[in-house]
């Protein structure tokens, strides 16, 4: 088994894990609660981080959002070079760093004044972040050798929980939902292969690809893009669904193909039509999603159906296994690096 793929394999267990240490000990995303009420009422939150770290934290951010926590969600170079006063300013600066040591996260470290309320998001509890930190959530997430897998969906859960404390949401309702999540996960790894084969033989041929979500969504659609990108050497860009249809319709032809992330919330509908109206103009479309309508159109990829926010957490696992396939299809071997490396030390 590649590097890649037992690391898709062991999100189940990952996330169960990050779940179990929040379940048995709560202190630290108590505390940050804690400090967060002391500062709400003037002050607003950002989380930023780069690549997969960085579209990890959009779920949490569009939760407190919706909940009325202002929260700016930003990556990290842009945070340093152009926004820098957004996290000066900020009632809680949320730094996500698998390695915690990108040449962005140490440089934008290295200019915070020292009350700067730091949480810090890592995979590695003797990095410069976890250092510098107030509070850190450590991800636990083992050895990570290739494309982030395991690392971003374990990320993505902690931001969640963490944003679910800082909302005043109830504890144990989060809690079940996420359980609810990771089982979907585990489902869906257990029997992967055969949707996955028919989403890859209708993009068959592609020489890009489009990633289309709404919501929650969008934070798969931008890390399975990115994934797809490092993994199979395919260019790929995630889209929102009604940012697609003000400014891409017309470049849906017989040699378009697309990923459209279906979400169970109230924009499904809009994402299903939009569905039918690209495969009438020839697109090539894959369906990924919970109780998918039959259409001769499209390759569905079926997952278990959870709540809106851990959508994106279920989503992204089929992104990263059509990765793999993708990458054995074109002759490459999946994961390995050519010209990135895990952590980045040049901007």
């Amino acid at each position: 088994m590649s590097h890649l793929l037992q690391d898709i394999t062991e999100q189940p267990a990952v996330l169960r894990s990050v779940l179990d240490q929040y379940t048995r000990g709560t202190s630290t995303l108590s505390s940050i609660a804690r400090e967060w009420a002391l500062r709400s009422m003037r002050s607003h939150v950002v989380i930023t981080g780069m690549g997969s770290s960085f579209s990890a934290g959009y779920p949490a951010a569009t939760y407190l959002n919706n909940r009325g926590v202002p929260t700016f969600l930003v990556d990290t170079s842009e945070l340093l070079h152009y926004q820098l006063k957004l996290a000066l300013k900020a009632g809680l600066l949320v730094v996500v760093s698998q390695s915690g040591e990108s040449v962005e996260i140490r440089r934008l470290l290295s200019v915070l004044p020292i009350d700067t309320q730091v949480v810090g998001v890592t995979n590695n509890r003797e990095s410069e972040l976890a250092r510098r930190a107030q509070w850190i959530l450590e991800l636990n997430a083992g050895d990570e050798r290739t494309v982030p897998s395991k690392t971003h969906t374990a990320t993505q859960l902690s931001l969640l929980l963490f944003a679910a404390y800082l909302a005043g949401e109830n504890r144990g309702l989060i809690m079940a939902d996420a359980i609810r999540a990771i089982d979907a996960v585990e489902r869906f790894i257990t029997n992967w292969e055969e949707p996955i084969d028919r989403a890859v033989e209708r993009l068959s041929g592609a020489s890009n690809l489009t990633v289309i979500a709404r919501g929650y969504g969008i934070a798969a659609a931008m890390a399975g893009a990115a994934t797809i990108e490092e993994t199979a050497r395919l260019q790929a860009r995630a889209v929102g669904g009604g940012l697609f249809r003000h400014t891409s319709l017309e470049t849906v032809r017989p040699d378009f193909h697309a990923c459209m992330l279906i979400s169970p919330d109230g924009t499904r509908n809009l994402m299903l039509d939009m569905a039918s109206e690209l495969a009438g103009y020839g697109g090539n479309i894959v369906l990924i999603g919970n109780d998918l309508p039959l259409h001769s159109g499209y390759a569905m990829v079926e997952v278990p159906r959870t709540t809106a926010q851990f959508t994106p957490l279920v989503q992204i696992v089929p992104l990263q296994l059509l990765a793999y396939k993708l990458a054995q299809q074109r002759g490459l071997e999946p994961g390995r690096f050519e010209r990135l490396s895990k952590v980045v030390k040049t901007e």
